[in-house]
Order: structure tokens, then sequence, then C-alpha cells
């Protein structure tokens, strides 16, 4: 149960990083890119947030099993 866990939480920060670096290195410089770019930033480090509070979650209900 752990390994799946752990295996999705990292297949799913993978193809965010993914997608992050798209849009931060393959898109052309306009303004309006950049203020895009800004934007993804800004969402980018609210799923990492969320992705690390998700992790710590499973942690903790991977330890509360052991422990029962």
């Amino acid at each position: 149960m752990f390994e799946i866990l752990v295996s999705l939480f990292f297949q799913e920060y993978l193809e965010h990083i993914q997608a992050y670096q798209f849009f931060y290195t393959e898109l052309p410089k306009s303004q309006s890119v950049q203020n895009g770019i800004f934007n993804i930033r800004e969402i980018h480090n609210s799923f990492l947030y969320e992705l690390k509070s998700l992790f710590n979650f499973i942690l903790k209900l991977c330890k509360s099993f052991r422990l029962s």
C-alpha cells in the first residue's frame, strides 16, 4: 500500500515538473508569455505545497497502520 501511494505521489510530481519546465523554458519570451509564466510559477508553488501536505498525510497514515 505504502509503495503504491509513494509511487503515485512521485509520478504526479514528475509530471508536474515536466510541464513546468516546458512552460518555463520552451515558450517565447514575450511580455504576455512572461506574465503567464509568473502565474504558472504561483500555481507551481501552490501545487508543490499541496503535494507536500499530501505526502505528509500519506506518511502519517502509513505510520498509523504500522502502529495498529
